[in-house]
């Protein structure tokens, strides 16, 4: 499909596959989710595509229905035999996220990606429903990434019922790292009903993970608006679900310049 202008995408909103390709599932391993063929779309002057959307699956612990509540400290999340993925699922997404891609490569998934520590001071809590408990599968999914020179990743995530921007870093821990990637949360339309625009506890989301650029608890969705040269993600939000009527505005947007990773604000 050649691009025009810009290509726009809604978080709510699936992008149309090329080539006549169709969601599959895998017929053996461990793989619960279903693999998509890759989105691509032309661009006008070097008939590279201009993005590629890569879906993949939601946690096979929480489609066993083995999902533990968060605790500090835990030994599980360093596990390196656990998997989001599956060995299946894992070399088809590292074997398309290589070689030449798309101009802007997004990776549509359901779970957040970003690290995100729930606890003020030195001790730790991670959500387990989250890329969070498998670092190790993460971390090697982030580093991949940057030595095969994916270009223009952007993580496109929901879940949490809150909108989000994220800085993916080589070392979440280190602020001072390179970001690699951006990670772009969209909040849900209608569950949470009217929301708020942060919780208490986001502040100490903001203190402890830098990365972590923007939150907002309102219902809406994620315009994203992708050229050549540039993807704007503007934070649609309602301010109330519970009665007809509101009126949607632009909450904030952000921009993602060619080749530079890091979203910053418009």
């Amino acid at each position: 499909m050649p691009c025009r202008q810009g290509s726009r995408i809604d978080q709510s909103t699936t992008l149309p596959r090329t080539g006549g390709g169709r969601c599959r599932r895998p017929h053996h391993g461990p793989v619960h989710a279903r693999q998509c063929a890759v989105a691509q779309f032309a661009a006008p002057a070097d008939q590279r595509p201009v993005h590629a959307r890569r879906r993949i699956g939601r946690t096979e612990a929480k489609r066993r229905g083995a999902v533990d509540p968060p605790r500090p400290g835990s030994a599980r999340r360093l596990d390196p035999t656990r998997t989001i993925l599956g060995d299946d699922q894992e070399r088809w997404l590292l074997a398309n996220l290589s070689g030449r891609t798309a101009r802007w490569n997004a990776l549509a998934q359901q779970v957040f990606f970003s690290q995100r520590d729930f606890t003020a001071g030195p001790e730790d809590r991670f959500s387990d429903d989250a890329w969070d408990n498998y670092k190790p599968e993460r971390d090697a999914l982030r580093d991949h990434i940057t030595q095969v020179g994916t270009s223009n990743p952007v993580v496109l995530t929901g879940d949490v019922h809150a909108a989000y921007v994220c800085d993916v870093k080589a070392d979440f821990d280190d602020p001072t790292s390179l970001t690699v990637a951006t990670e772009l949360v969209g909040t849900s339309i209608t569950t949470g009903r009217d929301g708020v625009d942060q919780n208490p506890g986001d502040a100490i989301q903001f203190a402890e993970n830098p990365h972590i650029k923007f939150i907002n608890r309102k219902r809406g969705y994620i315009r994203n608006v992708i050229t050549p040269s540039t993807w704007t993600a503007d934070y649609r939000v309602v301010e109330f679900v519970t009665t007809p009527g509101a009126p949607v505005t632009t909450r904030t947007s952000f921009v993602i310049e060619d080749g530079q990773p890091e979203a910053v604000p418009a």
